[in-house]
This record gives C-alpha cells, structure tokens and sequence, in this order.
C-alpha cells in the first residue's frame, strides 16, 4: 500500500497498490471476524492497516481510490470488532459516525440522502472522507491527512479544497463549544501537522514539497485565520529549517512562495518572512535572487506588510528595476542598498 516507485512508465507503484487493496479486500469480505483476530493478535498493526487505507482513499487515480473506498467499507460495516475497550473499536466507532455508510459502486447509487455517491467522484469522495481528520488517533489521522496533501500538491481543486471546507466548519481557537460538538482537531493542528510534515528528514522525505505546496494554498484561500497566532511561529521556522543552506530549485523556490504567504499572516510572520526573503536576495543560484525578490515585491510594494514609510518608491524601484538574476556589481549595489533599507524597519517592528 505504501509503494509509490516510479519509472519512466509514470507511477508503476500504482499496479501493486491495487493489487493489494483488492487481496485485502478479498481475505476480509470472507470472515467478518478477520479483523478482530488481527487487533487480538497485534492490535498496533490492526490500526496501522486501517489508517493506511483511510490515506488510501485519498488516491487521485479514480480506481485506487474506489478500491480503497470498497475496503474501507468492508472495514467499517462488515467486520465485527467486539473489544470495547480497544483502541481499534474506538476508532472504527468515530469513523462509522464521520464517515457514514453509503453505496459506493464506481457507477453512482443513491447515497443515504438521495443523493448520487461514487468514490470515482473525486469531490464527492474527498468531500466525505475529509471529515475523518476529525477521529482522535493519530494513527489514523496522520496517513489521512498526509495523504490529502500528497494528492492535494497535484490535484489541488479537490484535495486541498475539501481540506479548506473541513478547516472552515472547525471552531476558533478559544472558541467556547460543548464537549460534545468539541471536534479532535482544529485548526491548530492543521498547522501543527503541516509543521511535522515539513520537519521530516530532508533527504529522504518525499512529503515535503506537498506540504509546502498545501500549506501555502491553504494559506491563501484563508482557510487557516483561526489559527491561534502562537502556531505560526513553529510553522515559518520548520520553512526555515526547510530552506537551510538548500540549492535545490524547486523545493527552495516552494519555501519562498510560503514565506510570501505567511508575510501576509501576521505583523510578526511578515518581519520574519520579509527577513528571511531579503537574505535570500544574496543566494548564490540566481534564479532564487529573483524569485526572493518577486516574493518581497508582493509582500513590501503590494501589500505592504513592512511599514518602510519614505522608503517605499526606492526600495520598489530597487526590486522591481535591479537584475537580480544576473552577477554583476550593479546588483551588489542593489543589494546593499534594498538591505540598508529594509533591515532597520525591521527592527523597528520588532521594537
């Protein structure tokens, strides 16, 4: 299930995910007490499975996710858990509540509310099973979500908008909500998990560049301003740790974009990002000088995130005029002017 290798033919790992989630499917749809004797026999690898397959639903090819969407409830609605006091009970109880049951043949049947419902329906499908973020294992949340910003990064209408509508649905942070309406996660941890995505090991981590991707749409459409600002802060250093002494275009050009997008967060998300942009302007791949300085063009002459007072037309002409792609003394210039400028605003911020 968690085989995502690709080759020249595009995603080959594909082939044996479905081919797993039809054998499993196929060895728990002949014993409705296969998963409780798998939870008896090792009740971490009985959540594992399941919280797997939640990540699964969220597959952008249409078959993938049908597949997982069968298993799934296969899962839920015919396999008899009976350990009460089990974690895995627990959160198969949540899930029939979050995520409940519906026909979902790959053609459509009338769902529970007379309406049409196929996991092949992209929107359909990532619009119901969003609603799981909200069970209280993180074993299970953590694959759900991470797969949500994997597809997400690459089909962003539906991924990415299913997680903005969950978000928007959340209390606000210090926000006064019955116990019994009081969701386990809220908007807080939508930063918390995008910031432990982004702190996954550097070299090896395939989920970074997705999380980035996410966090910054996220971050536009507005879909995390009830966040309490105290979670924000761990999020631009993650970004930060992220774009350390990094070279790698892309991924750099990415955490660039972020920090545009925090600028526009808070008074003291734009000093730190408008800083972290500026010393970027001195990067030595100079597509990423002018890709800082497109992103500091937005936040300071746009915007305005920095109050720069009597220096905006000269620091917009310093941006917007200076070749920052280019190697030359002129640009050095630029560059120690934009910083004698900017930096002592951001000082005054601060103060």
């Amino acid at each position: 299930l968690e085989d995502h290798s690709v080759d020249n033919r595009g995603d080959v790992g594909s082939w044996v995910r479905k081919q797993s989630l039809h054998s499993l499917a196929r060895i728990f749809a002949t014993d409705s007490q296969t998963f409780q004797r798998l939870n008896e026999r090792d009740d971490e690898l009985a959540i594992r499975l399941l919280g797997q397959i939640l990540c699964s639903t969220t597959e952008k090819i249409d078959r993938l996710r049908v597949a997982a969407g069968h298993m799934l409830e296969i899962l839920l609605y015919e396999q008899r858990v009976e350990a009460a006091d089990s974690r895995l009970c627990e959160g198969l109880e949540q899930l029939r509540r979050l995520v409940p049951a519906q026909p979902n043949d790959s053609s459509g049947d009338a769902g529970v509310d007379g309406c049409e419902f196929s996991w092949a329906d992209p929107e359909a499908a990532f619009t119901r099973i969003v609603q799981a973020l909200s069970v209280s294992d993180e074993q299970l949340r953590r694959p759900l979500f991470e797969g949500l910003v994997s597809t997400g990064s690459a089909e962003p209408l539906f991924a990415v908008g299913a997680v903005a509508a969950y978000a928007e649905t959340l209390p606000e942070t210090g926000a006064t909500v019955a116990a019994s309406a009081q969701p386990e996660w809220g908007v807080d941890g939508i930063v918390a998990e995008l910031t432990r995505l982004l702190l996954t090991d550097r070299q090896t981590s395939k989920i970074i560049n997705p999380a980035l991707i996410v966090a910054d749409q996220l971050i536009e459409q507005g879909a995390l301003l009830a966040a309490a600002p105290d979670s924000w802060i761990p999020l631009y250093r993650a970004t930060q740790r992220v774009a350390f002494k990094l070279r790698a275009p892309l991924r750099l050009s990415l955490c660039l974009k972020l920090y545009g997008s925090l600028a526009l967060v808070s008074e003291e998300l734009s000093r730190l990002a408008v800083g972290s942009l500026l010393a970027h302007m001195a990067h030595p791949v100079l597509r990423i000088r002018q890709t800082a300085a497109d992103h500091l063009f937005s936040a300071l002459c746009i915007h305005g995130v920095v109050d720069v007072g009597d220096d905006g037309d000269e620091i917009g002409r310093l941006v917007s005029e200076t070749e920052w792609a280019q190697e030359s003394a002129g640009v050095k210039d630029a560059r120690a002017q934009l910083t004698a400028l900017v930096r002592p605003r951001l000082a005054q911020d601060r103060n």
